[in-house]
């Protein structure tokens, strides 16, 4: 079969138009299998369609449809092909979500997850035996669960002049709303986990569902069992570390990102470890991760390695090492922040251009470190412009001018007069 092999070809080089040629041209020859064809120019549909996130634009409606009327006409051709619900699930999120649409409409996100339940429950019903359906379904059940505590919580937030505190109005809402579905996401877990007890994946979703109903403990337990079972999967170590950092537990932290770095060597569990040092105020630790993690890091993420010169910097004034951490800080202050093309629009209406000073990617606290450094080196004018700067990017925070108010005093200068907004 040249035009599936030629077709798979395109597909793993991304080369999705040509894949989509090639299927065609294996559908429109009539060969045996064509649900395969199907599904395949389904899968290469739905990657074009997200191809455009990349150029600032929203992914393309008409390629999701096109992908969504494969996936139904490969199961027409064949219904017991379930992995093409692996495929048609996420299409079905994504065109009824914001990010298609430019809107918030919880309901139509509701009924777009109910659908996919429907289709599980569908193909489960007839092959009840495959662990990873049931994962699936839950996946289901919890967007469900999410969708409608957001739309709860929306109901709340517009119900009350005064909210006080987001985090229980969150609590309240996704408890009360969400908390039939993610019971039923719990059930499939289990019941994946009762078919195949190695199943990593269900017991990573399950955790996710214990975590949003506030049962850290048993969170932290499954999250132990995904990574004894598949130790090769970064993200579960993340999840583990984060919930330990939030607890506050930051050398349990350290051991889950150093047992998954000996797995893995991911730039990801560095990031996470030197945050955890930093956090510990072990800065010479945290410098040598961030060495690891900025040899590491993509190189088509400017944000993402601006963030990390200054951690580093950070870092680096905290052991004296000032110069090197006023190199990394120029480095901040020089990548230019990631804009849209000229033609871009939102809503048919064009950004309005950032002020020079925000076009970088350094911060408010950028330009205060910098100031620290200079004055630790002795160059008290260039400390002074820098604290300038960084009260010039935010003068309206109390706590933060309260900080560059106590530089400005250190280095005998009368700061600027707060901005009350």
């Amino acid at each position: 079969m040249p035009q599936y092999d030629k077709g798979i070809e395109h597909y793993n080089k991304r080369e999705y138009n040509e894949a989509i040629a090639a299927f065609d041209a294996a559908i429109a020859l009539g060969l045996p299998h064509s649900e395969v064809y199907y599904f395949w120019r389904g899968a290469a549909h739905y990657q074009k369609s997200t191809q455009t996130v990349k150029d600032w634009r929203r992914p393309n409606k008409e390629e999701l449809e096109l992908a969504l009327t494969d996936f139904d006409e490969a199961l027409r051709l064949r219904p017991d092909y379930p992995q093409v619900y692996l495929w048609k699930a996420p299409t079905h999120r994504l065109i009824n979500s914001k990010q298609v649409t430019g809107v918030e409409n919880y309901d139509r996100e509701i009924a777009a997850q109910e659908k996919i339940i429907a289709d599980y429950d569908r193909v489960i019903n007839d092959q009840p035996d495959l662990a990873w359906l049931y994962v699936e379904r839950a996946k289901a059940f919890g967007g469900r669960a999410f969708s409608v505590s957001h739309k709860a919580l929306d109901q709340i937030m517009r119900s009350r002049q005064r909210v006080e505190g987001f985090r229980g109005v969150w609590e309240e809402a996704r408890r009360a709303a969400g908390g039939p579905d993610y019971q039923l996401a719990i059930r499939d877990y289990d019941q994946a986990i009762r078919l195949q007890f190695d199943h990593h994946q269900a017991y990573a979703g399950r955790a996710s569902i214990y975590l949003d109903l506030g049962n850290t403990e048993q969170a932290i337990a499954d999250y132990k069992q995904a990574i004894k079972y598949n130790p090769g999967e970064y993200m579960y170590y993340i999840n583990l570390a984060t919930l330990y950092r939030t607890g506050k537990d930051y050398a349990e932290g350290v051991a889950i990102s150093t047992a998954g770095i000996e797995h893995t060597s991911h730039f990801s569990l560095y990031n996470m470890r030197a945050h955890l040092y930093t956090l510990m105020g072990e800065y010479e630790n945290a410098a040598l991760d961030y060495d690891e993690v900025i040899r590491q890091q993509p190189k088509d993420n400017p944000s993402f390695a601006a963030y990390n010169y200054e951690e580093r910097a950070n870092a680096y004034y905290h052991v004296g090492r000032y110069e090197d951490a006023l190199s990394d800080l120029d480095i901040v202050i020089k990548t230019k922040r990631p804009r849209p093309p000229d033609d871009f629009e939102i809503d048919s209406v064009k950004p309005s251009p950032l002020p020079e000073l925000y076009r970088s990617m350094a911060r408010p606290n950028t330009y205060l470190l910098q100031g620290r450094c200079c004055k630790a080196l002795g160059e008290r004018k260039k400390a002074i412009a820098a604290l300038h700067t960084a009260l010039e990017m935010n003068r309206h925070d109390r706590s933060f001018y309260e900080e560059v108010r106590q530089e400005f005093e250190e280095l005998g200068e009368e700061p600027p007069s707060r901005d009350p907004r």
